[in-house]
């Protein structure tokens, strides 16, 4: 085997930027491309170990360590990765692997199957313990195992040019693409990231960018280069700022040393004019909230008094009308949270509009989820009085309640369809909010499904879903879990949409338990799917989307 091929080879930047669970993941990550690479290459004990880390430290949190093994396809690595976990010292790791191993090795035979969810998944009761164990020492494991590859890196990997990693390396990092120009940018001092980091597009512009300090995020940046938040230290306090694209500050938050906001939290408008304040007082929303229009005039005066209570004084629409006045009149509450120092703002996905007197609730409060009522209640000086009904999302009744005085008293339940029939639905979804969870690059436009119910018809209702809707005909269902009126089990996958607007790959993301074993009936028709594509500065990127198949109940057609 030539020289160079010896080692797997690891990106600089992922050696340097990476901690934790993403560091030992780019390090498997690496190892795995070596094997593709070089089907020949004998791996070390030590390379084994980690990369059955990797993949026990994703599968055991989210399924247990019969998910572990039957992915895993064995136990390759486990011997070996509970040695390594006894040398740097992590408590009862070792043990625990070993009789996690033994478990598997007295049940093998039941992992020879195609379909795990058909009698694998939770029928080996000795795992349940050994699930809850291993889970509460992830953590650990990751800093220690992080930590140990560090100090051996020279005997684990070289970099992406086949030279030794130099752990307390100062300088900048280049990684170039394919085409000459540079695909990623870091700076470095003493082994930790310092200054900035950039992602580039193949044209050579930024497409993202953060700034560290001494190895932790201090700002990162909009597409343009544009600076979007930063944190810095201002004696024992943080302050953590937001901005908008065009540069204006957008968000100002002071943390203590303890966490907590050390003065009211602001959110501007573009304009610079103060669009909302709120005070919290160790985590505890107290004192006043107020909000603004874009021009400066009010459009709340509100506080929050013991225990979060909230009293409303004033309040205007978008139409500069007064809609509450001296505590009285209708507010609309958007459910929109500025009180995270982790994101501008969070958005919930209730809503309410509440009838107020002297400030607190009197009359009928509506509540909406995602825009759709789905509950009326009525209130007495700020207590629950009266009749409470709530309703599916089908706009039918679900639940009436009758509460005296804050008593929850009698209810009666009601149905959700005549005439429940099974059906597969599918939706698509390319937002900001996801793809500020997911850490995405941000674009100016996100990619739109065009046939979607094109291949929504294209949809067969699965086996499964026939034999739960046969069960409730026959009023035997199994638990509440089957029954029609809130039966949603599904499957999630996160389509990779292409500059042209193609589905290149469609990848499971998870599903409830009924819906596991349809996993691979979707992506064939689920690449069917077309979307205009995600556009940074009118140019088409390649976006990521967001595909939910949900197998539910829907009202028949009457005959």
């Amino acid at each position: 085997m030539p020289q160079h091929a010896k080692l797997p080879r690891l990106s600089r930047v992922d050696f340097f930027r990476r901690t934790e669970d993403e560091f030992i993941s780019a390090v498997s990550q690496a190892v795995a491309d070596h094997v593709e690479q070089f089907p020949r290459a004998k791996l070390t004990a030590n390379h084994e170990a980690l990369c059955a880390w990797a993949q026990l430290s994703m599968d055991v949190p989210n399924g247990g360590f019969a998910q572990f093994f039957y992915n895993h396809r064995g136990d390759a690595g486990v011997k070996e990765l509970a040695r390594l976990l006894d040398s740097v010292d992590v408590p009862k790791a070792g043990p625990l692997l070993r009789d996690a191993v033994a478990v598997y090795r007295r049940h093998q035979p039941a992992f020879a199957v195609d379909n795990p969810w058909d009698g694998l998944f939770g029928s080996i009761k000795e795992f349940d313990k050994l699930d809850r164990a291993f889970s509460n020492i992830v953590l650990r494991g990751n800093r220690a195992l992080e930590k140990w590859i560090r100090s051996n890196i020279k005997k684990l990997a070289t970099d992406e040019l086949g030279k030794p990693f130099d752990p307390q390396f100062t300088g900048s990092v280049e990684i170039m693409q394919p085409n000459g120009l540079v695909g990623e940018y870091l700076e470095v001092k003493k082994g930790k990231p310092n200054g900035a980091y950039r992602e580039f597009f193949d044209d050579g512009t930024v497409r993202h960018a953060i700034f560290y300090k001494s190895g932790k995020v201090s700002a990162d940046f909009w597409p343009t280069g544009q600076l979007k938040r930063k944190e810095a230290k201002q004696g024992k306090l943080t302050v953590i700022e937001w901005y908008y694209p065009g540069g204006q500050l957008q968000k100002r938050y002071v943390q203590n040393k303890n966490g907590y906001a050390a003065e009211p939290i602001r959110l501007f408008h573009e304009n610079g004019q103060l669009a909302e304040e709120i005070t919290a007082v160790e985590g505890e929303k107290r004192g006043p909230w107020l909000k603004y229009f874009p021009d400066g005039s009010p459009q709340l005066q509100a506080e929050y008094v013991k225990d979060e209570k909230l009293i409303v004084h004033n309040a205007w629409n978008a139409d500069r009308k007064q809609v509450v006045k001296d505590g009285t009149g209708v507010f609309h509450d958007d459910g929109r949270d500025i009180e995270y120092e982790y994101e501008v703002f969070f958005v919930h996905g209730w809503h309410h509009d509440r009838e107020l007197k002297d400030g607190i609730p009197h009359g009928k409060e509506k509540a909406y989820e995602d825009g759709v009522l789905s509950g009326v209640s009525n209130f007495v000086n700020g207590v629950q009085d009266g009749e409470s009904t709530t309703y599916w999302d089908n706009g039918r009744v679900r639940e009436v309640t009758k509460f005296v005085r804050g008593r929850e008293g009698k209810s009666k339940s009601f149905p959700k369809f005549d005439r429940p029939v099974p059906a597969v639905v599918l939706s698509v979804e390319a937002n900001e909010r996801l793809y500020t969870a997911w850490e995405h690059m941000r674009v100016d436009e996100y990619p739109r499904v065009l046939n979607l119910e094109e291949v929504q018809r294209q949809l067969k209702v699965p086996d499964f879903l026939r034999e739960v809707h046969e069960r409730n005909l026959a009023k035997t269902i199994e638990d509440d879990y089957e029954d029609c009126n809130t039966f949603e089990d599904g499957i999630a996958y996160f389509l990779a949409v292409s500059e042209t607007g193609e589905v290149k790959s469609a990848t499971v993301n998870g599903s409830n338990v009924d819906s596991g074993g349809d996993w691979q009936t979707y992506p064939p028709l689920l690449r069917k799917l077309r979307f205009t594509p995600g556009r940074i500065r009118g140019c088409a990127v390649e976006c990521r989307v967001l595909a939910w198949v949900y197998h539910t109940f829907v009202e028949g057609k009457s005959g």
